[in-house]
């Protein structure tokens, strides 16, 4: 199981260089969301030749609950989804602070804090 490493933070009408990262098929990973709780931007780029999902873990905070969210990514392209931190965000153990992200295929990700 890796770590993605860092995230992006942005501001309001600041420009920045996004932080990327290769996701390995079918292994999880674990993407930076320590601190409050915010809004955070996720791309999957999916430059293979065919689709894959996305699988993200509900945390085990307060605010989490229901299930596991699963989308595709078709090959070739790029799918962005926003999310809450305090419904995926791990609080405890290992991976305290961290959101995990399992994908089916192999893609690059970028995980954007978001300005509040």
């Amino acid at each position: 199981m890796a770590s993605l490493g860092d995230k992006t933070l942005l501001k309001l009408n600041e420009g920045k260089a996004l932080f990327s990262a290769a996701s390995t098929a079918n292994t999880a990973f674990y993407a930076d969301a320590d601190g409050g709780d915010y809004k955070m931007l996720l791309t999957f780029a999916n430059a293979g030749e065919s689709s894959g999902n996305v699988t993200i873990a509900v945390g085990d905070g307060a605010l989490a609950a229901g299930d596991d969210l699963t989308f595709a990514v078709a090959a070739g392209a790029t799918a962005g989804i926003v999310v809450d931190s305090a419904y995926f965000k791990i609080m405890s153990g290992t991976y305290k602070g961290k959101i995990k992200i399992t994908t089916s295929a192999a893609m690059t990700v970028t995980v954007v804090e978001l300005p509040q």
